[in-house]
């Protein structure tokens, strides 16, 4: 009995921890104005959709990153469509000119650099998002089942990338590695490589 509570009790502190880090972000974001909430998209640099035609994919409003970026970060979705995923062109990309880009995985790892400087993302370079250099990737985010421990990262990462003024003393690059720990119990050198393993390195390489 006594092993069975101490496991409760450690499920409670962890989803509190948890829970904790969302809770900084919806109290940091609450007092936006509609006006002055940035418009996110998510944006997922497939090969797929580009073999298909398209530049990318869009996701809509019906996905629980679109509440990340809306319910918890308080910005606005860029793509206000419905249906998940969604095949666009650069063409209507280009309308949409979001103030914020956030990769989500898709069909592979896609860092910020290859909005920035990939040939075929050639024409995309002229948005605002791009120029601004104002482009975030999720970390490895698995799809077709429910969201894990690390979902707070991903709520981070939407939440610096609409608000980076009010995350001043949030490094991802270091923040995540006391997630790891914290979660996992693990030392630097696991963290370390935890944060590789989630394609999180590119928040070293750009300092955030």
């Amino acid at each position: 009995i006594g092993r069975v509570f101490g496991m409760e009790t450690q499920a409670v502190a962890l989803a509190d921890y948890c829970e904790g880090i969302v809770d900084v972000i919806v109290n940091r974001t609450a007092a936006i104005s509609e006006e002055k909430k940035p418009r996110v998209l998510l944006f997922g640099l497939s090969p797929n959709a580009r073999q298909s035609g398209g530049a990318g994919d869009v996701l809509s409003t019906d996905t629980i990153e679109s509440y990340f970026v809306e319910d918890i970060a308080n910005a606005k979705n860029a793509y206000d469509g419905k249906g998940g995923w969604k095949i666009m062109s650069s063409e209507q990309i280009l309308a949409l000119n979001p103030d914020v880009i956030v990769l989500p995985t898709d069909w592979g790892y896609h860092p910020p650099r290859e909005l920035y400087t990939a040939s075929y993302y050639q024409t995309l370079q002229e948005l605002d998002a791009v120029k601004n250099q104002r482009v975030w990737a999720l970390p490895w985010t698995p799809y077709n089942c429910a969201k894990r421990l690390e979902y707070p990262i991903e709520v981070m990462i939407i939440a610096k990338a609409a608000y980076p003024e009010l995350f001043e003393d949030f490094q991802i690059h270091d923040w995540v590695l006391d997630f790891y720990k914290e979660v996992y119990h693990v030392d630097d050198e696991t963290a370390r490589e935890l944060r590789s393993i989630q394609w999180l390195d590119w928040t070293v390489d750009e300092d955030v």
